[in-house]
Protein backbone atom coordinates (compact mmCIF):
# COMPACT_ATOMS: atom_id res chain seq x y z
CA UNK A 1 0.00 0.00 0.00
CA UNK A 2 1.29 3.48 -0.89
CA UNK A 3 1.69 5.14 2.46
CA UNK A 4 2.12 8.85 1.85
CA UNK A 5 0.61 11.30 -0.64
CA UNK A 6 2.33 14.66 -1.16
CA UNK A 7 0.03 17.30 -2.64
CA UNK A 8 2.08 20.16 -4.09
CA UNK A 9 3.56 21.53 -7.32
CA UNK A 10 6.71 20.80 -9.32
CA UNK A 11 8.53 23.95 -8.13
CA UNK A 12 8.02 23.38 -4.40
CA UNK A 13 11.54 23.06 -3.00
CA UNK A 14 10.23 22.39 0.52
CA UNK A 15 8.56 19.19 -0.68
CA UNK A 16 11.91 18.14 -2.17
CA UNK A 17 13.27 17.91 1.39
CA UNK A 18 10.46 15.52 2.32
CA UNK A 19 10.92 13.45 -0.84
CA UNK A 20 14.63 13.10 -0.08
CA UNK A 21 13.92 11.82 3.45
CA UNK A 22 11.25 9.41 2.23
CA UNK A 23 13.63 7.93 -0.31
CA UNK A 24 16.41 7.63 2.28
CA UNK A 25 14.07 5.71 4.57
CA UNK A 26 12.58 3.63 1.75
CA UNK A 27 9.02 4.75 2.52
CA UNK A 28 6.51 4.36 -0.32
CA UNK A 29 5.01 7.69 -1.47
CA UNK A 30 3.50 9.50 -4.43
CA UNK A 31 4.08 13.18 -5.24
CA UNK A 32 0.95 14.61 -6.81
CA UNK A 33 1.91 17.81 -8.64
CA UNK A 34 -1.57 19.21 -9.13
CA UNK A 35 -0.68 21.48 -12.06
CA UNK A 36 -0.18 18.26 -14.05
CA UNK A 37 -3.85 17.37 -13.71
CA UNK A 38 -5.22 16.78 -17.25
CA UNK A 39 -1.64 16.83 -18.65
CA UNK A 40 0.24 13.87 -17.21
CA UNK A 41 -2.11 13.06 -14.30
CA UNK A 42 -5.64 11.80 -14.78
CA UNK A 43 -8.34 11.03 -12.22
CA UNK A 44 -11.21 8.55 -12.24
CA UNK A 45 -13.85 8.85 -9.55
CA UNK A 46 -16.22 5.91 -10.11
CA UNK A 47 -18.93 6.04 -7.45
CA UNK A 48 -20.82 2.90 -8.56
CA UNK A 49 -17.72 0.72 -8.23
CA UNK A 50 -16.20 2.68 -5.34
CA UNK A 51 -13.08 3.34 -7.40
CA UNK A 52 -11.16 6.57 -6.81
CA UNK A 53 -7.81 6.60 -8.57
CA UNK A 54 -5.07 8.84 -9.96
CA UNK A 55 -3.18 7.64 -13.03
CA UNK A 56 0.31 9.06 -13.57
CA UNK A 57 1.23 8.93 -17.23
CA UNK A 58 4.94 9.55 -16.56
CA UNK A 59 5.35 6.54 -14.29
CA UNK A 60 2.47 4.46 -15.75
CA UNK A 61 1.26 3.91 -12.19
CA UNK A 62 -2.26 3.98 -10.78
CA UNK A 63 -2.86 5.06 -7.19
CA UNK A 64 -5.99 4.26 -5.20
CA UNK A 65 -6.88 7.35 -3.15
CA UNK A 66 -8.36 5.21 -0.38
CA UNK A 67 -5.10 3.32 0.07
CA UNK A 68 -3.11 6.35 1.21
CA UNK A 69 -2.39 6.39 4.94
CA UNK A 70 -1.07 9.99 5.25
CA UNK A 71 -1.23 13.21 3.26
CA UNK A 72 1.32 16.03 3.28
CA UNK A 73 -0.46 19.11 1.96
CA UNK A 74 1.95 21.73 0.69
CA UNK A 75 1.45 24.01 -2.30
CA UNK A 76 -1.03 22.73 -4.89
CA UNK A 77 -1.48 24.81 -8.04
CA UNK A 78 -4.06 24.75 -10.81
CA UNK A 79 -2.92 23.82 -14.32
CA UNK A 80 -2.14 26.66 -16.70
CA UNK A 81 -4.73 26.56 -19.48
CA UNK A 82 -2.88 26.98 -22.78
CA UNK A 83 -5.67 26.96 -25.32
CA UNK A 84 -6.01 29.98 -27.60
CA UNK A 85 -9.38 28.82 -28.84
CA UNK A 86 -10.99 29.36 -25.43
CA UNK A 87 -12.43 32.70 -24.35
CA UNK A 88 -11.73 34.19 -20.91
CA UNK A 89 -15.06 33.01 -19.50
CA UNK A 90 -14.44 29.48 -20.78
CA UNK A 91 -10.97 29.40 -19.24
CA UNK A 92 -12.53 30.44 -15.92
CA UNK A 93 -15.05 27.62 -16.29
CA UNK A 94 -12.29 25.06 -16.92
CA UNK A 95 -10.29 26.31 -13.92
CA UNK A 96 -13.35 26.05 -11.69
CA UNK A 97 -13.93 22.46 -12.82
CA UNK A 98 -10.33 21.57 -12.03
CA UNK A 99 -10.45 23.39 -8.69
CA UNK A 100 -13.59 21.60 -7.50
CA UNK A 101 -12.26 18.25 -8.70
CA UNK A 102 -9.27 18.78 -6.39
CA UNK A 103 -11.64 19.83 -3.61
CA UNK A 104 -13.53 16.57 -4.11
CA UNK A 105 -10.27 14.58 -3.88
CA UNK A 106 -9.51 16.32 -0.58
CA UNK A 107 -12.93 15.27 0.71
CA UNK A 108 -12.38 11.67 -0.37
CA UNK A 109 -9.15 11.73 1.65
CA UNK A 110 -10.77 13.40 4.69
CA UNK A 111 -10.42 10.32 6.96
CA UNK A 112 -6.70 10.06 6.21
CA UNK A 113 -4.07 11.64 8.48
CA UNK A 114 -3.08 15.09 7.13
CA UNK A 115 -0.22 17.50 7.75
CA UNK A 116 -2.37 19.51 7.84
CA UNK A 117 -5.99 19.33 6.69
CA UNK A 118 -6.56 21.85 3.92
CA UNK A 119 -9.80 22.94 5.59
CA UNK A 120 -8.05 23.52 8.94
CA UNK A 121 -5.31 25.48 7.14
CA UNK A 122 -7.83 27.77 5.49
CA UNK A 123 -9.54 28.52 8.79
CA UNK A 124 -6.23 29.06 10.60
CA UNK A 125 -4.94 31.48 7.93
CA UNK A 126 -7.31 34.19 9.16
CA UNK A 127 -5.16 36.60 11.19
CA UNK A 128 -8.18 38.03 12.99
CA UNK A 129 -9.10 34.55 14.22
CA UNK A 130 -5.45 33.92 15.13
CA UNK A 131 -5.33 36.95 17.44
CA UNK A 132 -8.55 35.85 19.16
CA UNK A 133 -7.13 32.39 19.85
CA UNK A 134 -3.78 33.87 20.94
CA UNK A 135 -5.60 36.00 23.52
CA UNK A 136 -7.48 33.00 24.92
CA UNK A 137 -4.13 31.20 25.32
CA UNK A 138 -2.75 34.22 27.18
CA UNK A 139 -0.04 34.99 24.61
CA UNK A 140 1.39 38.50 24.81
CA UNK A 141 0.25 40.29 21.65
CA UNK A 142 0.84 43.84 20.38
CA UNK A 143 -1.93 46.40 20.66
CA UNK A 144 -3.85 45.78 17.44
CA UNK A 145 -6.62 47.42 15.46
CA UNK A 146 -8.33 46.52 12.19
CA UNK A 147 -10.53 49.31 10.90
CA UNK A 148 -11.58 51.40 7.95
CA UNK A 149 -13.08 54.03 10.22
CA UNK A 150 -10.91 57.13 9.83
CA UNK A 151 -11.55 58.45 13.37
CA UNK A 152 -10.67 55.11 15.00
CA UNK A 153 -7.62 54.85 12.74
CA UNK A 154 -6.35 58.28 13.85
CA UNK A 155 -7.13 57.68 17.53
CA UNK A 156 -5.19 54.41 17.57
CA UNK A 157 -2.24 55.96 15.73
CA UNK A 158 -2.07 58.92 18.10
CA UNK A 159 -2.60 56.83 21.25
CA UNK A 160 0.50 54.82 20.33
CA UNK A 161 2.64 57.97 20.06
CA UNK A 162 2.35 57.93 16.27
CA UNK A 163 4.53 54.84 16.27
CA UNK A 164 2.65 52.04 14.49
CA UNK A 165 3.18 49.43 11.84
CA UNK A 166 0.69 48.52 9.11
CA UNK A 167 0.47 45.02 7.62
CA UNK A 168 -1.76 42.95 5.34
CA UNK A 169 -4.70 41.08 6.88
CA UNK A 170 -4.11 38.14 4.54
CA UNK A 171 -1.05 37.43 2.42
CA UNK A 172 1.00 40.35 1.15
CA UNK A 173 1.43 38.73 -2.26
CA UNK A 174 0.15 40.77 -5.20
CA UNK A 175 0.29 38.86 -8.46
CA UNK A 176 -0.63 39.54 -12.07
CA UNK A 177 0.17 38.08 -15.48
CA UNK A 178 3.43 40.01 -15.99
CA UNK A 179 4.98 39.85 -12.52
CA UNK A 180 4.25 39.74 -8.82
CA UNK A 181 5.26 41.73 -5.76
CA UNK A 182 4.95 41.50 -2.01
CA UNK A 183 3.52 43.98 0.49
CA UNK A 184 5.66 43.71 3.63
CA UNK A 185 4.96 44.98 7.13
CA UNK A 186 5.81 48.70 7.11
CA UNK A 187 6.44 51.40 9.68
CA UNK A 188 3.56 53.90 9.36
CA UNK A 189 5.25 57.27 9.43
CA UNK A 190 2.16 59.42 8.89
CA UNK A 191 -1.60 59.07 8.56
CA UNK A 192 -2.78 58.68 5.00
CA UNK A 193 -5.78 60.58 3.68
CA UNK A 194 -9.31 59.64 4.75
CA UNK A 195 -10.31 58.22 1.36
CA UNK A 196 -7.46 55.67 1.45
CA UNK A 197 -8.23 54.64 5.03
CA UNK A 198 -11.92 54.09 4.30
CA UNK A 199 -11.28 52.19 1.07
CA UNK A 200 -10.50 48.91 2.89
CA UNK A 201 -9.85 47.63 6.43
CA UNK A 202 -6.38 48.53 7.70
CA UNK A 203 -4.41 46.30 10.06
CA UNK A 204 -2.48 48.44 12.58
CA UNK A 205 -0.28 47.38 15.47
CA UNK A 206 1.86 49.26 17.93
CA UNK A 207 5.50 49.37 16.86
CA UNK A 208 7.56 47.41 19.38
CA UNK A 209 11.29 47.70 19.93
CA UNK A 210 12.79 44.26 19.53
CA UNK A 211 16.05 42.41 19.97
CA UNK A 212 15.26 39.66 17.49
CA UNK A 213 12.52 38.01 15.50
CA UNK A 214 11.77 34.41 16.41
CA UNK A 215 10.23 31.78 14.17
CA UNK A 216 8.95 28.62 15.83
CA UNK A 217 8.28 25.61 13.61
CA UNK A 218 5.88 23.23 15.34
CA UNK A 219 5.54 19.67 14.02
CA UNK A 220 3.05 17.64 16.02
CA UNK A 221 4.24 18.25 19.58
CA UNK A 222 7.83 19.20 18.76
CA UNK A 223 9.03 22.78 18.51
CA UNK A 224 12.03 24.07 16.55
CA UNK A 225 12.74 27.66 17.61
CA UNK A 226 15.07 29.96 15.66
CA UNK A 227 16.28 33.45 16.54
CA UNK A 228 16.52 35.66 13.45
CA UNK A 229 18.98 38.55 13.76
CA UNK A 230 16.66 41.02 12.03
CA UNK A 231 18.08 44.11 13.73
CA UNK A 232 21.47 43.74 12.08
CA UNK A 233 20.38 45.61 8.94
CA UNK A 234 18.19 48.68 8.58
CA UNK A 235 15.91 47.24 5.88
CA UNK A 236 14.95 44.18 7.97
CA UNK A 237 14.29 45.92 11.29
CA UNK A 238 10.52 46.17 10.76
CA UNK A 239 10.02 43.04 8.61
CA UNK A 240 12.88 40.51 8.50
CA UNK A 241 11.69 39.25 5.10
CA UNK A 242 12.32 42.64 3.50
CA UNK A 243 15.98 42.27 2.63
CA UNK A 244 18.33 40.79 0.09
CA UNK A 245 21.10 39.67 2.45
CA UNK A 246 20.85 36.39 4.34
CA UNK A 247 20.37 37.07 8.04
CA UNK A 248 22.04 35.12 10.81
CA UNK A 249 19.86 32.38 12.30
CA UNK A 250 20.49 30.87 15.74
CA UNK A 251 18.89 27.89 17.49
CA UNK A 252 17.23 28.76 20.81
CA UNK A 253 15.39 26.93 23.57
CA UNK A 254 11.83 28.12 24.10
CA UNK A 255 10.57 28.74 27.64
CA UNK A 256 8.33 25.84 28.68
CA UNK A 257 5.32 28.13 28.99
CA UNK A 258 5.69 29.45 25.43
CA UNK A 259 6.32 25.96 24.05
CA UNK A 260 3.17 24.63 25.71
CA UNK A 261 1.11 27.51 24.32
CA UNK A 262 2.46 26.92 20.80
CA UNK A 263 1.41 23.26 20.95
CA UNK A 264 -1.99 24.25 22.39
CA UNK A 265 -2.44 26.77 19.57
CA UNK A 266 -1.98 24.04 16.95
CA UNK A 267 -4.37 21.78 18.82
CA UNK A 268 -7.11 24.43 18.87
CA UNK A 269 -6.56 25.20 15.17
CA UNK A 270 -6.60 21.43 14.37
CA UNK A 271 -3.16 21.63 12.76
CA UNK A 272 -0.22 19.23 12.75
CA UNK A 273 2.20 21.90 11.51
CA UNK A 274 2.59 25.62 12.04
CA UNK A 275 5.18 28.37 11.59
CA UNK A 276 4.68 30.86 14.42
CA UNK A 277 6.27 34.29 14.39
CA UNK A 278 7.24 36.14 17.58
CA UNK A 279 9.08 39.30 18.53
CA UNK A 280 11.61 39.02 21.33
CA UNK A 281 11.40 42.46 22.90
CA UNK A 282 14.01 44.33 24.93
CA UNK A 283 12.78 42.66 28.13
CA UNK A 284 13.05 39.18 26.59
CA UNK A 285 9.27 38.80 26.34
CA UNK A 286 7.92 36.66 23.50
CA UNK A 287 5.28 38.72 21.67
CA UNK A 288 3.00 36.69 19.39
CA UNK A 289 2.54 38.10 15.90
CA UNK A 290 0.89 35.41 13.77
CA UNK A 291 0.96 31.80 12.66
CA UNK A 292 1.41 30.58 9.11
CA UNK A 293 -0.37 27.19 9.09
CA UNK A 294 1.49 26.08 5.98
CA UNK A 295 4.62 28.20 6.18
CA UNK A 296 8.08 27.68 4.74
CA UNK A 297 10.67 25.90 6.85
CA UNK A 298 13.29 24.42 4.47
CA UNK A 299 15.61 27.45 4.72
CA UNK A 300 15.60 27.14 8.53
CA UNK A 301 16.59 23.48 8.35
CA UNK A 302 19.37 24.39 5.94
CA UNK A 303 20.74 27.22 8.11
CA UNK A 304 20.35 25.67 11.56
CA UNK A 305 20.62 21.93 10.96
CA UNK A 306 17.25 21.28 12.60
CA UNK A 307 15.79 17.89 11.56
CA UNK A 308 12.41 19.38 10.62
CA UNK A 309 11.94 17.25 7.49
CA UNK A 310 12.78 14.12 9.46
CA UNK A 311 10.18 14.97 12.11
CA UNK A 312 7.52 15.57 9.45
CA UNK A 313 8.31 12.19 7.89
CA UNK A 314 8.20 10.58 11.34
CA UNK A 315 4.70 11.96 11.84
CA UNK A 316 3.53 10.93 8.37
CA UNK A 317 4.95 7.42 8.73
CA UNK A 318 3.47 6.81 12.18
CA UNK A 319 -0.08 7.74 11.30
CA UNK A 320 -1.00 4.78 9.13
CA UNK A 321 -4.48 3.41 8.80
CA UNK A 322 -4.77 0.60 11.29
CA UNK A 323 -8.50 0.41 11.89
CA UNK A 324 -8.58 -3.26 12.90
CA UNK A 325 -5.49 -2.98 15.02
CA UNK A 326 -6.80 0.18 16.66
CA UNK A 327 -10.09 -1.57 17.47
CA UNK A 328 -8.24 -4.50 19.07
CA UNK A 329 -5.97 -2.15 21.04
CA UNK A 330 -9.01 -0.15 22.16
CA UNK A 331 -10.82 -3.33 23.22
CA UNK A 332 -7.78 -4.57 25.15
CA UNK A 333 -7.48 -1.19 26.89
CA UNK A 334 -11.17 -1.26 27.81
CA UNK A 335 -10.86 -4.78 29.24
CA UNK A 336 -7.73 -3.79 31.18
CA UNK A 337 -9.48 -0.66 32.46
CA UNK A 338 -12.46 -2.74 33.59
CA UNK A 339 -10.34 -5.14 35.65
CA UNK A 340 -7.41 -2.89 36.53
CA UNK A 341 -8.10 0.89 36.32
CA UNK A 342 -5.08 3.20 36.37
CA UNK A 343 -4.57 6.82 37.32
CA UNK A 344 -3.82 9.18 34.43
CA UNK A 345 -0.54 11.07 34.61
CA UNK A 346 -1.37 14.68 35.54
CA UNK A 347 2.18 16.00 35.26
CA UNK A 348 4.39 17.79 37.70
CA UNK A 349 2.69 19.18 40.77
CA UNK A 350 4.84 22.34 40.59
CA UNK A 351 4.56 22.87 36.84
CA UNK A 352 2.97 26.29 37.18
CA UNK A 353 4.04 29.62 38.58
CA UNK A 354 2.60 30.81 41.90
CA UNK A 355 3.61 34.45 41.51
CA UNK A 356 0.61 36.63 42.40
CA UNK A 357 0.73 40.32 41.54
CA UNK A 358 -1.77 42.46 43.45
CA UNK A 359 0.16 45.71 43.23
CA UNK A 360 -2.41 47.20 40.83
CA UNK A 361 -5.41 46.51 43.09
CA UNK A 362 -6.98 49.54 44.75
CA UNK A 363 -6.42 49.59 48.52
CA UNK A 364 -10.17 50.22 49.01
CA UNK A 365 -10.93 46.77 47.60
CA UNK A 366 -8.25 44.92 49.56
CA UNK A 367 -10.52 44.06 52.48
CA UNK A 368 -13.21 42.55 50.24
CA UNK A 369 -10.55 40.71 48.22
CA UNK A 370 -8.99 39.35 51.42
CA UNK A 371 -12.38 37.96 52.56
CA UNK A 372 -12.96 36.30 49.17
CA UNK A 373 -9.49 34.75 49.11
CA UNK A 374 -9.90 33.57 52.70
CA UNK A 375 -13.22 31.93 51.73
CA UNK A 376 -11.50 30.10 48.88
CA UNK A 377 -8.75 28.97 51.24
CA UNK A 378 -11.32 27.65 53.73
CA UNK A 379 -13.21 25.86 50.97
CA UNK A 380 -10.01 24.04 49.97
CA UNK A 381 -9.55 23.09 53.63
CA UNK A 382 -13.11 21.69 53.74
CA UNK A 383 -12.49 19.74 50.54
CA UNK A 384 -9.36 18.21 52.04
CA UNK A 385 -11.18 17.24 55.24
CA UNK A 386 -14.04 15.63 53.29
CA UNK A 387 -11.68 13.51 51.18
CA UNK A 388 -9.60 12.48 54.18
CA UNK A 389 -12.66 11.53 56.25
CA UNK A 390 -13.93 9.32 53.43
CA UNK A 391 -10.50 7.72 53.14
CA UNK A 392 -10.40 7.00 56.86
CA UNK A 393 -13.88 5.46 56.65
CA UNK A 394 -12.78 3.27 53.76
CA UNK A 395 -9.71 2.06 55.64
CA UNK A 396 -11.73 1.21 58.78
CA UNK A 397 -14.45 -0.64 56.85
CA UNK A 398 -12.09 -2.51 54.58
CA UNK A 399 -9.85 -3.62 57.44
CA UNK A 400 -12.80 -5.63 58.79
CA UNK A 401 -13.65 -6.90 55.28
CA UNK A 402 -10.08 -8.06 54.68
CA UNK A 403 -10.07 -9.94 58.00
CA UNK A 404 -13.31 -11.78 57.07
CA UNK A 405 -12.00 -12.64 53.60
CA UNK A 406 -8.72 -13.98 54.99
CA UNK A 407 -10.68 -16.15 57.46
CA UNK A 408 -12.80 -17.62 54.64
CA UNK A 409 -9.68 -18.10 52.54
CA UNK A 410 -7.95 -19.96 55.39
CA UNK A 411 -11.02 -22.16 55.93
CA UNK A 412 -11.10 -23.16 52.26
CA UNK A 413 -7.38 -23.88 52.32
CA UNK A 414 -7.88 -26.48 55.10
CA UNK A 415 -9.88 -28.75 52.79
CA UNK A 416 -7.45 -31.15 51.16
CA UNK A 417 -9.84 -32.18 48.40
CA UNK A 418 -9.49 -30.07 45.26
CA UNK A 419 -12.75 -29.42 43.38
CA UNK A 420 -13.79 -26.99 40.66
CA UNK A 421 -15.80 -25.15 43.32
CA UNK A 422 -12.69 -24.70 45.44
CA UNK A 423 -10.57 -23.50 42.51
CA UNK A 424 -13.17 -20.93 41.46
CA UNK A 425 -13.76 -19.83 45.07
CA UNK A 426 -10.06 -19.49 45.79
CA UNK A 427 -9.59 -17.53 42.56
CA UNK A 428 -12.43 -15.11 43.39
CA UNK A 429 -11.17 -14.65 46.94
CA UNK A 430 -7.66 -13.96 45.65
CA UNK A 431 -9.01 -11.31 43.24
CA UNK A 432 -11.12 -9.87 46.06
CA UNK A 433 -8.08 -9.55 48.32
CA UNK A 434 -6.15 -7.76 45.55
CA UNK A 435 -9.03 -5.30 45.02
CA UNK A 436 -9.35 -4.66 48.74
CA UNK A 437 -5.61 -4.08 49.11
CA UNK A 438 -5.69 -1.62 46.18
CA UNK A 439 -8.66 0.17 47.79
CA UNK A 440 -6.81 0.53 51.07
CA UNK A 441 -3.63 1.60 49.23
CA UNK A 442 -5.32 4.47 47.40
CA UNK A 443 -7.23 5.45 50.55
CA UNK A 444 -3.93 5.77 52.40
CA UNK A 445 -2.45 7.82 49.52
CA UNK A 446 -5.45 10.14 49.76
CA UNK A 447 -4.49 10.86 53.38
CA UNK A 448 -0.99 12.01 52.47
CA UNK A 449 -0.32 15.73 52.88
CA UNK A 450 2.82 16.26 50.84
CA UNK A 451 3.19 19.84 49.53
CA UNK A 452 0.10 20.92 51.49
CA UNK A 453 0.37 24.45 52.87
CA UNK A 454 -1.39 25.76 55.96
CA UNK A 455 -1.08 29.34 57.18
CA UNK A 456 -0.19 29.40 60.87
CA UNK A 457 -0.83 32.05 63.52
CA UNK A 458 2.79 33.11 63.03
CA UNK A 459 2.05 33.98 59.37
CA UNK A 460 -0.85 36.22 60.41
CA UNK A 461 1.14 37.91 63.18
CA UNK A 462 4.05 38.49 60.78
CA UNK A 463 1.72 39.98 58.13
CA UNK A 464 -0.02 42.35 60.57
CA UNK A 465 3.32 43.65 61.78
CA UNK A 466 3.89 45.14 58.31
CA UNK A 467 2.51 48.26 56.68
CA UNK A 468 0.11 46.46 54.28
CA UNK A 469 -0.93 43.27 56.09
CA UNK A 470 -3.78 42.46 53.73
CA UNK A 471 -1.51 42.48 50.69
CA UNK A 472 0.91 40.02 52.28
CA UNK A 473 -1.89 37.77 53.49
CA UNK A 474 -3.65 37.80 50.13
CA UNK A 475 -0.41 36.83 48.39
CA UNK A 476 0.34 34.06 50.90
CA UNK A 477 -3.23 32.74 50.84
CA UNK A 478 -3.37 32.81 47.04
CA UNK A 479 -0.11 30.89 46.73
CA UNK A 480 -1.32 28.38 49.33
CA UNK A 481 -4.61 27.93 47.46
CA UNK A 482 -2.82 27.27 44.18
CA UNK A 483 -0.57 24.66 45.77
CA UNK A 484 -3.37 23.09 47.81
CA UNK A 485 -5.75 22.83 44.86
CA UNK A 486 -3.28 20.61 43.05
CA UNK A 487 -2.68 18.53 46.19
CA UNK A 488 -6.42 18.19 46.80
CA UNK A 489 -6.94 17.19 43.18
CA UNK A 490 -4.43 14.40 43.71
CA UNK A 491 -6.30 13.37 46.86
CA UNK A 492 -9.58 13.31 44.93
CA UNK A 493 -7.92 11.24 42.18
CA UNK A 494 -6.69 8.70 44.74
CA UNK A 495 -10.07 8.63 46.44
CA UNK A 496 -11.71 8.06 43.05
CA UNK A 497 -9.37 5.14 42.40
CA UNK A 498 -10.18 3.72 45.85
CA UNK A 499 -13.88 3.89 44.95
CA UNK A 500 -13.26 2.23 41.57
CA UNK A 501 -11.46 -0.72 43.18
CA UNK A 502 -14.09 -0.89 45.93
CA UNK A 503 -16.79 -1.22 43.23
CA UNK A 504 -14.87 -4.10 41.68
CA UNK A 505 -14.49 -5.69 45.13
CA UNK A 506 -18.27 -5.48 45.58
CA UNK A 507 -18.83 -7.12 42.17
CA UNK A 508 -16.39 -9.90 43.13
CA UNK A 509 -18.25 -10.43 46.45
CA UNK A 510 -21.55 -10.63 44.53
CA UNK A 511 -20.04 -13.26 42.24
CA UNK A 512 -18.74 -15.20 45.24
CA UNK A 513 -22.14 -15.07 46.98
CA UNK A 514 -23.89 -16.07 43.74
CA UNK A 515 -21.54 -19.03 43.48
CA UNK A 516 -22.33 -20.03 47.08
CA UNK A 517 -26.07 -19.83 46.38
CA UNK A 518 -25.64 -21.83 43.20
CA UNK A 519 -23.67 -24.51 45.05
CA UNK A 520 -26.25 -24.60 47.86
CA UNK A 521 -29.13 -24.87 45.40
CA UNK A 522 -27.47 -27.65 43.44
CA UNK A 523 -26.55 -29.58 46.59
CA UNK A 524 -30.06 -29.19 48.04
CA UNK A 525 -31.66 -30.29 44.79
CA UNK A 526 -29.33 -33.26 44.53
CA UNK A 527 -30.00 -34.33 48.13
CA UNK A 528 -33.75 -34.01 47.56
CA UNK A 529 -33.65 -36.40 44.61
CA UNK A 530 -31.26 -38.80 46.35
CA UNK A 531 -33.38 -39.12 49.48
CA UNK A 532 -36.71 -38.95 47.66
CA UNK A 533 -38.81 -41.96 48.90
CA UNK A 534 -39.70 -44.51 46.24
Amino acid sequence: MTKILIITNKSDITSDFIVKKLKERDIDFYRFNTEELSKTCFVTLDFQNDKYVIFDKNTSQMFDLKQFSSVYYRRPELPIIENNSLEAGEITFVKNELYYTLEGIYKILKDTFWISSVFSIREAENKIYQLQIAQTLDFDIPKSLITNNYVDFCNFYNSNNKNCIIKPIKSGLIGNIEDSKVVFTNHLKEITNQEQVEQLPNYLQEHLSKKYDVRVIVVGKKCFATKIHSQDTEETKTDWRNGENILEHTKIMLPKKIKRKCIDLLKILKLQFGAIDFILDKKDNFIFLEINPNGQWAWIEKQTGYEISNEIVNLLAKKRKREKKCCIVFLVKQIREFFWPLLENTGNINSYSTDIDISKIDSKNLNELFNRVLTCYNEEEERRKTVESKSSLFIGTLSVAVSIVIAIYANLAKDNTITIWQIISMGLLFILIIYLIRTVWFSIKALQRKTYFILSAKDYISAYSKQNPHKDLITNLSNAIQQNQETNNRKVDNMTMAQEYFKRAIVTICLFVSLLLLKFTLCSTLQYFVFLPE
